[in-house]
């Protein structure tokens, strides 16, 4: 005959297995909630940073003539570095670099506040109306891009771009 051991020994046994089962399913619960409040940092950490940056942004003022006058304005709160503003005769779908295809202007640093304008020669025809955006690299190192539409990017350093969510 097969010894089961006694009631209490099972009793011990099978408490044993439910305090263990309690305690993974309390990690794993933990661990999901740490993960979710990490995202909802992060979440809120990047809409902190576009708002930071929400304030920059170029335009044509005047383009007349074979130049185009552009303002550039940094209406946050914070300097902006790397600047680089890119003038075109049609809207494109790249974040702006220096290639040649385009009239392009790099200004090293943007202050809080500061308006600059610049004249840029047109290297394509322009029709009826220039299109300007402007790349730029916000004081926590984050890359960003204002579209010609007003749209804005993040910017990845491999160049990809991560649309608005």
């Amino acid at each position: 005959m097969t010894d089961w051991g006694s009631v209490p020994d099972w009793v011990g046994a099978i408490g044993n297995v439910a305090v263990l089962t309690a305690a993974f399913e309390t990690l794993r619960r933990d661990r999901a909630r740490v993960r979710a409040l990490e995202a909802e940092r992060q979440e809120q950490s990047h809409h902190t940073a576009r708002d930071r940056v929400s304030g920059v942004c170029a335009w044509p003022e005047d383009w007349s003539g074979r130049d185009i006058h552009v303002i550039c304005r940094n209406a946050g709160d914070e300097p902006i570095f790397d600047v680089v503003v890119r003038v075109s005769g049609e809207q494109l779908p790249q974040s702006p670099s220096v290639d040649g295809s385009t009239s392009v202007r790099s200004v090293f640093l943007m202050r809080p506040g500061e308006e600059t304008d610049t004249n840029l020669a047109s290297t394509t025809p322009i029709g009826n109306r220039p299109y300007v955006d402007i790349a730029f690299r916000d004081a926590a190192g984050n890359r960003w891009w204002r579209r010609a539409d007003g749209g804005l990017c993040t910017v990845t350093e491999s160049g990809v771009v991560t649309w608005p969510a």
